[in-house]
Order: structure tokens, then sequence, then C-alpha cells
């Protein structure tokens, strides 16, 4: 993935969009080295969202969403900023097949603005001008990824878009008309949609795992496509690429990557933070 500078209004965009998913989500930052964190994320659907900031912060720590969006300077906008400049995704309508508790009919698309890469050096001080909110480390429940993984695939970002929107046709046809002329319950439709596997990639025996399918399901599309990190999908060369981490799988896109973790097994342990 090309470089690239995180600025404090793209971290408005992260946390705005997250917010309107799970008005009570919280996010994990991670030191990633010098002068870079990590924000995490999980979505209400259960895919991890994350993505790369040019800031620091002192450790680990997980603290709200929403008081950490309220605590950035400039506007507190879900899906903006207010230095935007040209957007890098493509205004669209899309029914949210994947929702969260604040979700309610048709979600707009936002775009993701590059222009508030002129905020300059403010990302650097991002934590420290504006202090943090009250910790909450206890309500991070998940586990990450062991590592970066392997890029099995490049997928063209467009047909991530196309396969999200024809989830959303989907949705709209059989709520309306039923399927096969029966009702459908809205919710178990959605799960349906949620759990199918629109893209499988063949994969080669490597350090992340071994060789067989790997399956991208319809949750994990939905994971980036409604965090906004497709970017401007009519741009050449934009793509998606299909990650895998021991049994994690990954899109990193250009602004931002979801990842789904292993069904849990009968044996499998959950801790409580990784």
């Amino acid at each position: 993935m090309p470089a690239r500078l995180v600025v404090p209004s793209d971290a408005r965009v992260f946390l705005g969009r997250l917010t309107r998913l799970d008005p009570n989500a919280v996010v994990r930052l991670r030191p990633a080295g010098a002068g870079r964190t990590e924000l995490w994320a999980r979505l209400p659907w259960g895919v991890l969202a994350t993505r790369d900031l040019a800031t620091t912060v002192p450790e680990d720590l997980t603290v709200g969403a929403a008081a950490l969006l309220a605590a950035l300077p400039g506007p507190a906008a879900a899906g903006g900023s207010a230095t935007a400049g040209p957007a890098t995704v493509e205004p669209a309508t899309v029914e949210p097949v994947a929702t969260g508790p604040a979700a309610a009919g048709p979600a707009t698309v936002e775009p993701v603005t590059a222009g508030a890469a002129r905020a300059g050096p403010v990302a650097a001080r991002m934590v420290t001008a504006t202090g943090l909110p009250p910790r909450r480390d206890r309500e991070w429940r998940w586990p990450l990824p062991p590592d970066p993984g392997e890029v099995l695939e490049e997928i063209p970002a467009r047909r991530l878009a196309e396969v999200a929107a024809a989830a959303a046709r989907t949705l709209r046809e059989v709520t309306t008309t039923g399927l096969a002329g029966r009702p459908v319950g809205v919710r178990m439709l959605r799960e349906a949609l949620l759990d199918h596997v629109p893209i499988v990639v063949e994969s080669p025996a490597g350090p992340a795992g071994p060789a067989g399918r790997v399956e991208v399901p319809q949750r994990l599309v939905q994971g980036v496509v409604r965090m906004g990190f497709l970017g401007r999908v009519t741009d050449p060369g934009a793509v998606v690429r299909v990650r895998r981490s021991q049994r994690w799988v990954g899109l990193a896109a250009r602004y931002g990557t979801g990842w789904l973790p292993p069904p849990p097994g009968p044996l499998t342990v959950r801790p409580r933070s990784a």
C-alpha cells in the first residue's frame, strides 16, 4: 500500500462512522512504531476495523469512541471534515445490509477526504493536545490478528463495491416482495446475507496458513464499505488486498483494513485482550 499521512480529520471519519453504527462502541489505540498509532474497533456484525494514524499514544489503551470523537479538534462530523478536499469515495445510497444499534433506513456512503492532509503538524499532537477520555480497557474483549499476514490476491475496489450493492438490492427486493412470495424476517435476511460468501480465493500453502479455499463473506465486505475504506473505486489501480493471517481473513483497502476472526471452536479460548 502507498505511504500516506492520516490526520485528525480522518480519525474523525473513522470514529464518526463507527459511532453511527454503534454509539456505545469502544476504540483501541495501539502504538505501531515511531510516530504511528493503530485504531481498532469491533463492528456490530463481528468484523474488526483498523486504521493507521500519524500520531502517538503513551501505551496500548481503550476509550469510548464517542468520547474520543468529541475530544478531537474540529467538527465531530460523522463522514467528513471541515477542510475537506476532493471526495475519495463516490457518494452512493446503500441499504444498510450490516447495521448497528443506531442504523435506521438507507445509509449514505459519505466521502473520506484527502484534503485534510493540509492540517499539518496537528496530527502528531492529536492525543497530547486534546487529552484522553476515561479509559475503558476492560471493555475490549476481542483478540487481534496475530500479524499482518500475507497477501493472497488483489481484487478491484469496484468489484467489492458491486458486491455490497448487490446485497443491498437483494435486501430491498426480498424485504418488499418476500422470498418466493413468502414474507421473510428482516433480521434473518440480514444474517443470511452477511453469511453469504461472494468471494473465494484459492490459497497456496504459506507462512500464514495451509493451502486451501479462503472465503470472504459479505460481512467482511460490508465492514470495509460501511467504514469508508475503499476510496474512489474508479481510480486506476484501486484495489483491495485479500490477506490471511493464520485463520484470520482480511480485506486491506486504501483507507483501512477489515479483519474477520476465525469462528470459535469447541475448545477456543477467547482472551479479554491481545
